[in-house]
Order: C-alpha cells, then structure tokens, then sequence
C-alpha cells in the first residue's frame, strides 16, 4: 500500500492561501458594485497579448513564461498539496539466499499433582 510524502507548510502558508481565496472571490464582487475599479487587469491584459503578437520572438518568450509559471505552479502543488506516493518496500532478501524458519524444541512438560 503506498504512501503519501508531502512537505508540511507552515500555518501562516495556510493563511496566505486563505487570503488568496478570499481576496479571488472579494475582488470580483467589489468591481461589479462599484467599489473599487479594477479596468487595469483588462489594460495590462491588452497590452501583454498586443506584446506578444508583435513578432515571433515576443510570443515565444511570453509562451515560454506561461509554460514556466505552469510548471512552477504544478511543482508547488505537487510538494506541499497532493504529495508523492512511495511505495511500501517489501523486506530485502538477497538473490540465491533462502532464510529458514528457527526449528521449533520439542519439550515435554510433566505436570504431577
């Protein structure tokens, strides 16, 4: 039966995601009322893919960041979320070589009354 190994993070990485999550659902929710304005995401993202579409050099290096950022990204996930599944090793036992079974005594026991 395998066995997961995974890197323990500390509570405030716990905190960190947290927030994360919270702050993914908030930001939304604060654009759409009116709260605070968030058009430069839009702007940023405009002007990246205006960037990368400008020559071929350009789309490979943002292709090649978003392949880095995804294996980074996968890595993280791998260490310190889902882990590794190990094996359970079975007992070495050296090739050609047969370990026996100690040979059981044979006593009497004399009970008198």
């Amino acid at each position: 039966m395998p066995i997961n190994v995974k890197a323990k993070m500390s509570k405030s990485a716990w905190v960190l995601i947290a927030l994360l999550v919270i702050a993914i659902v908030a930001l939304p929710i604060l654009h759409f009322t009116g709260v605070i304005d968030l058009s430069f995401f839009g702007a940023a993202f405009e002007s990246v893919t205006f960037w990368g579409s400008e020559s071929i050099l350009n789309g490979v290096l943002l292709l090649g960041g978003f392949f880095a950022l995804g294996m980074v990204t996968w890595y993280v996930l791998k260490k310190y979320i889902f882990g590794t599944q190990v094996p359970v090793p079975t007992p070495y036992i050296p090739a050609g070589q047969t370990i026996s079974q100690p040979q059981q005594q044979q006593e009497e026991t004399v009970v008198s009354s």
